[in-house]
Parts: structure tokens; C-alpha cells; sequence
């Protein structure tokens, strides 16, 4: 053992010999040493843990804290377990068992009507598995959505027009104030209709008229327009209108050509229609031979290039003149007018055409 303990080997020999092993206990007291003072100053965790009491009263208080909750879970178990309360109830009552088994018990049965009613749809059965599975049902209602399409879809694109106009003729000194409803479904054709108010003078010639041979008075008619207008599309690339119907009450037609000076439009129109020829019977002799006859032109006071609300409404009002009487003593008259889009009355004609 001295010989090892001489010689460095061992345990015993490094403890004796080793000044290392000295160094490091040594230094493992100095440590120790440094902890119990820190312990004893209050500094650092452990320190705090063995001298403050703040923090014991606090350790204090959680586990009473811990006690007190514990105490509150039993007291809720022992509810819940005598039956108190919602969940007391839910867990021990048996009637609210019984109503719980019982709307499972219905839910089951919504379910499998449900499979049913999926099923008899799935196999055609009933209003809606027809409707699903029968194409001719299917058919109807594809064409049944057709034609409201094309009833709504016209209706919509077509262009409503409010007008009136007055002419006043030279040598009989009659005057026409008219009013009117324009409706075109599209470029080739309208429909219109309205009423043309005949100022008859009682002094002026060659018309006569009831009121002029009873009292020597003037006198005024109102009298019915409704015609239609179809343009050719092969005749003239749709700028040749004919026109049919009631003219100032009287049976008639009429031709209009439409044509361009520069960007400015025109309109010749050309109208026949019976005469009035009788005072017993209409009232009215317009001492015409033959049907009344009338040529004269239409043209806007503006073109219609420009947005400008004056522009527009420049366009929108129309002079007119002509001759009336061809086949007898041609007759000059001119008026004037107006004529505008309304969108609303479209409207409500799509509406009306609806019902």
C-alpha cells in the first residue's frame, strides 16, 4: 500500500499526491460556502424560499385555495349524484332518459322517411322524381322558359316613342293637332296609335262642316290614328316603310322613304286615305275629288350626332311640310313637333304585354 500510495496509484495515492484533487474540494467548499451565505442574505430562489415569508403565506393561501376547490368539486359530485340540478337531472331522472330516447327514436324515423322520399325520387315517383326523370316534362319546361324568353326578350328591345304634332293648312285654314304612341319592336317595323284633333274654320273654304251650315260656328273633331308599318328588308335596304289603318279616322295607307343629306335625316311620306264627303253623315265635306292625297317632308332641327342634352333635344323636335290635295288645288301646309324614347312607358307596356 505504500509502495502504490509512493508510486501515484490509486485512489488513496491521487488523494494524497494529486494537488488537483485538493484544488477542486477545496473549491466545492468555497462554493458551499458562497450558497449559505446567499441563503442566509435572502438573495436568489432558495434564498427567497428560506427567508421571505411572503412567499409561504403565499404557498399558504394556494393550498387553501386547493382545499377549497376540492371541497367544491365534492359538493358538486354529491349533487350530481343526488340528482340536483341540469346535469343531476340528466343523469338520474328517467323521465328525461325516456325523452331523450325518444327524440333519438324520431330522428331515426325523419331519417329513413328521408331515405324514403330520396328514393321514390331517384326511381321517378311523384311530381318531382317526374320532373327529374321524365323528359318530356323536362321538354315542356325548357320550352315553356323558351317562350318567356322570347316574349320578355322582344318585349324588352322594343322602343317606345311619345309624339305630337300640329299642321296648319293655308288656303281651307284647317288645323291638325295630333297625339300619339309609337311601339316598334324593332327596325322594320311599329305599331301606332292615337288621336288627331280637326280645327274646322267656319269662314274658310272649300271644307264644310255641320257647325259652319246650323250656327256659321267653328268646329272641332276628334277623330282616331291607328296603323301599322312594315319596311321590306329586301326592297330599298329598309329604307321604304308601308304604312295601313285608320288615318284621321278614315281608311288609308302611306309610304315613307327615309334618306341622308349629309348626317342630317329625312323623311318623304306619301299618304292616301278616304275623304270625308258627306255633311249628314260624317259631319264633315271635305269637297276633295277622290281620296285625300298628301306628300310632304320631315326633318329633326338637329342631327343626331352629339350627346348634349340640347342636341338631343333638338332632334327630338320635327318640322314638317307639304302639300295636301294633289288631285284638285294643291294646298301647302307645315307644322312642327315633337318626338321622344320613354323608357318607363316601355316598361310598362312589357308589363301590360306580360299579363
Amino acid at each position: 500500500l505504500m509502495k502504490e500510495i509512493r508510486s501515484g496509484q490509486g485512489t488513496l495515492a491521487r488523494l494524497i499526491n494529486d494537488p488537483k484533487v485538493f484544488d477542486e474540494a477545496l473549491k466545492a467548499v468555497q462554493e458551499f460556502r458562497e450558497l449559505a451565505e446567499k441563503i442566509n442574505k435572502g438573495t436568489g430562489t432558495l434564498g427567497k424560499l428560506v427567508n421571505d415569508p411572503n412567499l409561504y403565506d403565499d404557498l399558504r393561501n394556494s393550498l387553501g385555495d386547493l382545499r377549497t376547490m376540492a371541497a367544491s368539486a365534492r359538493q358538486l359530485i354529491d349533487k350530481i349524484t343526488s340528482g340536483q340540478g341540469a346535469v343531476g337531472k340528466l343523469l338520474n331522472d328517467p323521465r328525461m332518459a325516456d325523452d331523450v330516447e325518444k327524440m333519438i327514436e324520431n330522428l331515426r324515423k325523419s331519417s329513413e322517411d328521408l331515405k324514403g322520399i330520396i328514393g321514390d325520387i331517384a326511381a321517378g315517383k311523384g311530381t318531382i322524381g317526374m320532373l327529374l326523370r321524365e323528359d318530356t316534362l323536362a321538354k315542356k319546361a325548357e320550352e315553356a322558359v323558351d317562350s318567356v324568353n322570347q316574349v320578355v326578350g322582344r318585349a324588352s328591345k322594343a322602343r317606345v316613342f311619345v309624339g305630337a304634332d300640329y299642321r296648319a293648312y293655308r288656303n281651307s285654314e284647317l288645323t291638325a293637332s295630333r297625339l300619339y304612341l309609337r311601339i316598334a319592336p324593332d327596325e322594320t317595323k311599329y305599331f301606332q296609335g292615337g288621336v288627331t284633333f280637326l280645327g274646322l274654320t267656319a269662314s274658310a273654304s272649300p271644307i264644310e262642316f255641320q257647325e259652319q251650315l246650323d250656327s256659321g260656328d267653328n268646329d272641332l273633331k276628334a277623330v282616331g290614328d291607328i296603323f301599322a308599318m312594315y319596311k321590306i328588308p329586301w326592297f330599298f335596304d329598309n329604307h321604304v316603310g308601308l304604312r295601313a289603318g285608320l288615318i284621321e279616322g278614315k281608311p288609308g295607307g302611306g309610304v315613307d322613304v327615309d334618306f341622308k343629306i349629309g348626317d342630317w335625316p329625312l323623311m318623304a311620306s306619301f299618304d292616301i286615305r278616304d275623304a270625308y264627303k258627306d255633311v249628314a253623315d260624317e259631319d264633315i265635306d271635305e269637297n276633295v275629288h277622290g281620296p285625300m292625297t298628301r306628300a310632304y317632308l320631315t326633318a329633326p332641327l338637329w342631327s343626331p350626332e352629339g350627346d348634349a342634352w340640347w342636341k338631343q333635344v333638338l332632334f327630338a323636335l320635327k318640322a314638317t311640310a307639304g302639300w295636301s290635295r294633289l288631285q284638285d288645288s294643291p294646298e301647302f301646309f307645315a307644322g312642327f313637333g315633337f318626338e321622344f324614347e320613354d323608357r318607363d312607358i316601355r316598361t310598362l307596356v312589357t308589363l301590360l304585354g306580360l299579363r
